[in-house]
């Protein structure tokens, strides 16, 4: 966002290329591009090459692996489903509208179709949905969105196991759905009988007999033949294990049932299942006949499944994750150096990385749990920093949130703002923002560290914290020396979880924050401006603490700097204050490349949980970026005192091809035709790579991606030196 204001101009600028002849080379190239994918690339491959079922992590994982350019193959995909919240285990579903309309517009979601019995329970669960409607935000009724899976096992007692296919036998725990005929036809009375020495026994389906697999894939096959092409049905789950989890046991009551699955099955077998499985809901859900779902999709992950995850996207299904938390060791790993490990394991590494390719979605946690409504709270926002199509969570996640701020059809209650960030892109969010915090789990060992996410959670607003005067202190932190500074007033606050604040103390008053170059209200002239139609919602979440003052700071189109202040009153509690501003104009002028900035003026620190910017204003003119900024800030290294034992991975996935690192924004052409980090420069690799290709890339399929995703580089930066170009 480097382009002058039309406003502040010379008369007769000059453009920032000092020559017009750069864009006939590039299109030159461009060109040579062309003919080289439709003479070379392109060409028909070998006729009747037949479709292969994985029979091995090596056969398995390459189609979602990435290419030697970092390029990961993405099929075309349907629309997502509705973005809102969806009631989890809606077996009727409920009429929420009637019953909780405060709740916001609510989806059923029904993964816990038992196998035995799954064809009636959706017809009956699909035909009770087409008779309701959900309100959405902005007032318009929609057929209440329907989301549901075929549950193969679950958590069941010992007087309710026996009741599926038990042949006679009884077992202490869980319960296998497996219809009695396909055991019967097998010739064995029931699954897997898991006896540990501990007195109690559980069962476990059959996962790795192929007869097993075989009468399982029919059955969504037959998933796929009735209701492919049901509009009810809005999207589909993959429930791979126990409960719909990517596992195939689960330990309970000081029972090691885990260790006695392993002595039956192992985990390659399991992967094998699971990308089978994965092969027969996208042949099932195909209906133009191109190998991929024509219904959104998602697969059951764990933070350790990152193979699976590009599996599943190179099938043109999604992913989701469960047992959605706040902070866990599980959610991000780093290197000794505080870097993020290349592995790439984490559920918040894999979303980041990988959500953005495929359908992404969320479950909350268990509902039993006495969870605190800022836990809750702090949970949703981790959600919807990767930017999910859904969250489905249990009713009391919902209700305890209603409690904290009325309805979610009320303007900027927290159900409304969870409810109006979902299913949302960078180009049709009402508002960026971002939540100060930090993680207080570093449990490390000699090679790396199993942590929360290092610092914010990022809505397509950054927080930078490696500037000069802007350090910050987080607090909030329960059980830490720093809940302290949290007044008693506030602690029952949904925000008072985590926050940040300035540190006057140590010459640090700043909190610089950039607004993602993609939002489609930065770059544009400022209202107060003639022929300006860009105007500003500057929103904070701040400790009211103190009489002292902070000040809103940002710079106008001619390059002024401008402070719009803010007068607390010292009712020690968390409130929420709106900067309305018509002559800002957002172009990275700030130090850092930043926006603007919160200023605690050196009369007290600052203590804040949440900034949010609303933009309003006629997008047409505006210079469209080429690429976001990233959404992690400094890396800060893992503290020398964390030494708990880290978290051993609980599934082991196949073996995994590191991922690069997202690539960094593009870098604002300049007059200096040809010097490193122009267009012209990128043109001319971009060239040499083309040059290479059939060398590098041993497949069509993997060439023809390679190319693509050049051309389609080559389209940006055209587009970039026509804008530059233009007077």
């Amino acid at each position: 966002m480097s382009q002058q204001n039309p406003d502040t101009r010379p008369a007769n600028p000059e453009p920032r290329f000092p020559y017009r002849w750069p864009i006939v080379i590039i299109v030159f190239i461009l060109i040579a591009l062309m003919a080289f994918f439709y003479l070379v690339i392109n060409r028909p491959g070998p006729v009747g090459t037949p479709t292969v079922t994985p029979t091995s992590p090596a056969a398995a994982t390459p189609v979602g692996t990435p290419s030697p350019a970092g390029a990961l193959v993405v099929p075309k995909r349907p629309s997502p489903p509705p973005g809102m919240l969806y009631n989890q285990s809606d077996f009727l579903p409920s009429d929420l509208g009637t019953l909780f309309p405060n709740f916001g517009p609510m989806g059923a979601e029904n993964k816990d179709m038992e196998w035995v019995g799954w064809a009636s329970e959706i017809r009956s669960f699909l035909n009770n949905a087409e008779k309701l409607q959900v309100r959405l935000l902005n007032g318009d009724l929609i057929a209440k969105p329907a989301i549901a899976g075929i549950m193969l096992t679950g958590g069941a007692d010992a007087t309710s196991s026996p009741s599926y296919g038990n042949g006679g036998v009884t077992w202490d725990y869980w319960a296998d759905f497996t219809p009695r005929s396909v055991y019967d036809n097998m010739g064995v009375k029931t699954g897997y009988i898991l006896d540990p020495g501990c007195g109690k026994t559980a069962v476990m389906p059959r996962y790795d007999d192929q007869r097993w697999q075989q009468a399982l894939f029919a059955a969504v096959a037959q998933f796929g033949r009735e209701y492919k092409n049901d509009p009810r049905l809005t999207a589909v789950e993959i429930n791979s294990g126990f409960d719909g989890e990517p596992r195939f046991s689960k330990s309970v009551a000081g029972c090691n049932f885990d260790a006695a699955a392993e002595k039956i099955i192992n985990h390659r077998d399991f992967d094998l299942f699971m990308y089978r499985m994965m092969d027969a809901y996208a042949t099932a859900f195909d209906v133009d006949g191109d190998g991929k779902p024509d219904k959104p999709i998602y697969v059951h992950l764990f933070w350790d499944n990152k193979a699976r995850a590009e599996y599943a996207i190179s099938k043109g299904i999604g992913i989701k994750f469960n047992s959605l938390t706040d902070d866990a060791n599980w959610f991000y790993n780093y290197d000794k150096n505080g870097n993020q490990e290349s592995s790439g394991f984490g559920m918040m590494a894999i979303a980041y990385d990988l959500g953005p390719k495929t359908f992404l979605a969320f479950e909350s946690g268990q509902p039993w749990k006495p969870y605190p409504d800022s836990f809750v709270w702090m949970s949703y926002l981790a959600a919807l920093s990767a930017h999910p199509d859904f969250i489905d969570n249990y009713r009391s996640w919902t209700e305890g949130l209603l409690q904290q701020g009325g309805s979610a059809y009320e303007p900027d209650t927290p159900l409304n703002f969870i409810q109006r960030h979902l299913g949302v892109t960078l180009e049709t969010t009402p508002d960026v923002w971002v939540a100060l915090r930090d993680t207080e789990i570093n449990q490390c060992d000699d090679k790396r560290c199993y942590t929360g996410y290092r610092g914010d959670w990022n809505f397509w607003l950054y927080r930078r914290d490696n500037l000069p005067e802007n350090g910050t202190v987080v607090v909030g932190l329960e059980n830490s020396k720093t809940w302290k500074e949290i007044p008693e007033a506030a602690r029952n606050q949904i925000y008072a979880r985590r926050a940040r604040r300035t540190d006057e103390a140590h010459g640090q008053h700043y909190m610089s924050f950039d607004i993602d170059d993609g939002y489609p209200y930065v770059n544009l002239r400022p209202r107060s401006q003639p022929g300006g139609t860009a105007s500003y919602e500057i929103s904070i979440i701040y400790l009211d603490q103190g009489t002292d003052t902070m000040s809103l700071e940002y710079l106008d189109s001619a390059g002024t700097l401008h402070s719009a202040p803010l007068i607390k009153t010292n009712t020690r509690r968390f409130r929420r204050h709106t900067w309305q501003i018509d002559d800002a104009y957002f172009n990275n002028g700030l130090p850092g490349n930043t926006d603007f900035r919160i200023n605690s003026n050196n009369d007290g620190d600052e203590t804040i949980h949440l900034v949010m910017v609303r933009g309003t204003g006629d997008v047409s003119d505006r210079v469209s970026p080429t690429a976001t900024k990233e959404r992690t800030n400094t890396p800060v290294p893992p503290a020398n005192t964390a030494t708990a034992t880290p978290r051993p991975p609980a599934v082991p996935t196949a073996t995994d091809t590191p991922r690069p690192h997202p690539p960094s924004p593009t870098v604002t052409p300049t007059p200096n035709f040809g010097a490193e980090g122009t267009p012209q420069a990128e043109v001319l690799a971009l060239q040499t790579q083309v040059a290479d290709l059939s060398g590098r890339v041993g497949t069509v399929e993997k060439r023809q991606a390679l190319l693509e995703r050049l051309i389609d580089r080559m389209q940006t930066l055209i587009d970039q030196a026509i804008s530059a170009l233009t007077p």
